[in-house]
C-alpha cells in the first residue's frame, strides 16, 4: 500500500532550463533518452494505479476473511472443535443406523426362522 503513494519518475513532457552546454549533450542523445523515459514513467503510472487497485482488493479480502473467522468462531464452542461437533454427530448417526438394520436383520431372520419352522 505504501508502493502505490510513492513519487513517479519525471514526467519526459515537463520542460526544464538547461544551459547551452547541457543543450548540446542532450540534442544529441534526446531521441533515445526521452524514448526510455516516456517508457519508464508510463510504466511507473500503470504499477502504482495496480498497486492502488490491488491494495483495496487485498483489504477487503482480509477483511472479509476475518470477519468470517470472527462468526465461526462465535458460533462453535470452541475453536479447536471447530466443525468436529458436526462430524461426531454424523458418526452418532450412521451408528444408529447400523445399529437400527441389525435390528431388522434379527428380526427378519427370526420371523423366517418361524415361518420355516411352522411351513415344516
Amino acid at each position: 500500500m505504501l508502493a502505490s503513494f510513492l513519487p513517479l519518475p519525471a514526467d519526459p513532457h515537463a520542460h526544464v532550463e538547461v544551459t547551452p552546454s547541457q543543450l548540446d549533450v542532450e540534442q544529441a542523445i534526446a531521441p533515445r533518452v526521452q524514448a526510455i523515459d516516456e517508457k519508464r514513467f508510463l510504466k511507473g503510472k500503470w504499477w502504482r494505479n495496480l498497486n492502488r487497485i490491488m491494495s483495496v482488493g487485498g483489504t477487503l479480502l482480509i477483511g472479509t476473511i476475518v470477519s468470517l473467522l470472527t462468526l465461526q468462531l462465535s458460533n462453535s464452542r470452541s475453536f479447536w472443535t471447530m466443525g468436529w461437533s458436526s462430524i461426531e454427530e454424523e458418526r452418532s448417526a450412521a451408528a444408529a443406523d447400523r445399529t437400527y438394520a441389525q435390528i431388522a436383520l434379527v428380526v427378519v431372520t427370526v420371523r423366517m426362522g418361524a415361518l420355516s419352522s411352522a411351513a415344516a
